[in-house]
């Protein structure tokens, strides 16, 4: 959320100097002529920057108040969002945000636009009275597209970027929110295929047992220790395994300290995916060795430089520990770092009966929905649980990760919704610049029609050029993040996984800001009358 609110404020600003930098070509000649009756470089500066500053306090304030519109129109899906991820009704009827917070927002946009509004009216104060004897002046060097043989096509490319700082500005405009669009989608299925891969290989209950109320298990009231032996006991049920999950502090940063039970060394340890050693080595030393051993997360061997042979020194409940590091895993769960201790070792050092969740395995895995429901009806309401089947668990996990970016859908479209705007203003001036040239076209014979789709096309290769860029800008990005040297600006340890929904996304994003953007331009251009043509100011 914070990223593409992030983004939806850059696009913004681009809007904003999109149309200061269509307005001071427009305004050429007015500004010239205002050289020439005498006024300052300093005066016609603070004219333009104080109708940016006008515009900015306007679209600062009607941005605040619609955003929160939009938040008490959001009270209900955000309700069952919660709903979903606690397990238990939550209802949200009013947001009420703080008025710093608002008055927080009203001065970030309006600086924002501000900042935006500095280069054109820097370019407007450099005007000279000359300008008005210039035929096009302050339009730029059109570039020249090479020609495909296609009449049409060749038209389309030459008027798609005669104006070349015009079709940047509209063009960039479009990168920015798309280059959001693609990161998120494949942020999120790259979050999905890593948790995936890793449940296919490593997970191993039947049937998952979690505390009533929140989906994150520092805020859940936790499961005795005695509730094991009374699940063991439970007819169908081959083991119980508990694990206990609690934050800690080791050389001042906040990390997680994770233990499970021994599930049996017949089933090699997956649960641990050890990656600088055989996993059912480092498992058996975890599990079986009489000194204190750990397994460490890869996020933890960068944040704090300690790998395979190291001792971490902890400061436990017990006293201080050395503990021998025997392996370095594949986890995702702290974007700082984790620690993995045998549940044994944890009960002794941090004197904790308590456990996070219970992990069940059952004789007969056709009986798995049996035990859930027998286990359920008997210990369900007594012991506040809640009994989750492995594939329930798995859709909870995704669920959960929908939910985290489902908000973003909304930031999405607001961003998208801007670039749009951007793009139409850009697309908008290009035919009121060009009507005569238009009104030229429709005395040789050219159809609305015909005209309508040439309007359709420079928009359509604006958009073209925008998909081609931000999929790849996109793409680098969560690679880099994810796989490559970036990688420690979101801590987790994820793989890239490109996603076919961010292409289809990024590509239904292009086909409605095309249709958008050039629908009342195409309809203007398309309507104008031949007689312009002959017309002379």
């Amino acid at each position: 959320l914070a990223l593409l609110g992030k983004v939806a404020l850059a696009t913004s600003g681009l809007l904003v100097l999109n149309f200061l930098t269509l307005s001071l070509h427009a305004r050429l000649r007015q500004l010239a002529v205002l050289r020439a009756l005498g006024a300052t470089r300093a005066q016609v500066f603070g004219g333009v920057l104080g109708e940016c500053a006008l515009v900015g306090a306007l679209g600062s304030g009607a941005g605040v108040a619609l955003g929160a519109f939009v938040a008490n129109a959001m009270a209900a899906w955000a309700s069952a969002s919660f709903s979903t991820q606690f397990h238990e009704p939550v209802t949200l009827t009013r947001v009420a945000p703080e008025p710093l917070t608002l008055a927080g927002c009203f001065a970030l946009t309006f600086v924002t636009a501000l900042l935006a509004g500095v280069w054109p009216a820097f370019r407007a104060a450099r005007v000279t009275p000359v300008a008005l004897f210039r035929a096009g002046a302050g339009s730029g060097d059109p570039i020249r597209p090479p020609r495909t043989g296609r009449p049409l096509l060749d038209y389309v490319l030459q008027a798609g970027f005669r104006q070349p700082s015009r079709s940047f500005l509209g063009i960039a405009c479009m990168v920015v929110s798309l280059t959001a669009v693609v990161t998120v989608s494949l942020l999120n299925s790259s979050f999905k295929e890593t948790l995936r891969a890793r449940m296919e290989y490593g997970f191993l209950p039947d049937v998952v047992l979690i505390p009533k109320g929140s989906s994150r298990v520092d805020q859940r009231q936790p499961f005795h220790e005695s509730l094991v032996k009374e699940l063991e006991r439970l007819p169908g049920v081959k083991g119980a395994y508990g694990q206990r999950i609690v934050p800690w502090t080791y050389r001042g940063r906040k990390v997680s300290i994770r233990s499970f039970d021994d599930p049996g060394a017949e089933h090699g340890y997956r649960m641990l995916e050890v990656i600088d050693r055989p996993t059912a080595e480092a498992g058996r030393e975890l599990y079986t060795s009489s000194d204190a051993t750990v397994v460490v997360s890869q996020a933890f061997t960068r944040t704090f430089d300690q790998r395979t042979g190291d001792r971490l020194e902890l400061d436990t409940p017990s006293g201080h520990v050395s503990a021998r590091v025997v392996g370095v895993i594949n986890d995702s769960t702290s974007p700082v770092g984790a620690i993995y201790l045998s549940h044994p070792r944890y009960r002794e050092l941090w004197r904790d009966p308590l456990l996070s969740g219970i992990g069940v395995m059952v004789r007969d895995a056709a009986q798995g929905e049996a035990v859930r429901r027998e286990i359920v009806a008997r210990l369900g309401d007594s012991r506040n649980l809640l009994a989750l089947s492995k594939d329930e668990w798995v859709s909870n996990v995704f669920g959960v990760i929908d939910s985290a970016f489902a908000y973003a859908s909304i930031l999405e479209l607001v961003t998208l919704f801007i670039a749009a705007f951007g793009l139409f203003n850009c697309v908008f001036l290009n035919v009121l610049d060009r009507s005569r040239e238009f009104a030229l076209l429709r005395a040789l014979g050219g159809s609305r029609v015909q005209i309508f789709k040439l309007v359709l096309g420079e928009t359509a290769l604006y958009c073209a050029v925008a998909t081609l860029l931000s999929g790849l800008l996109g793409a680098s990005l969560v690679y880099a993040c994810t796989m490559g040297p970036l990688q420690p600006l979101i801590g987790w340890m994820i793989r890239f996984s490109w996603s076919g929904a961010a292409l289809a996304r990024c590509l239904g994003a292009m086909g409605l800001a095309t249709v958008l953007a050039s629908a009342l331009p195409g309809h203007r251009a398309a309507n104008v009358e031949p007689a312009l043509a002959m017309r002379c100011d």
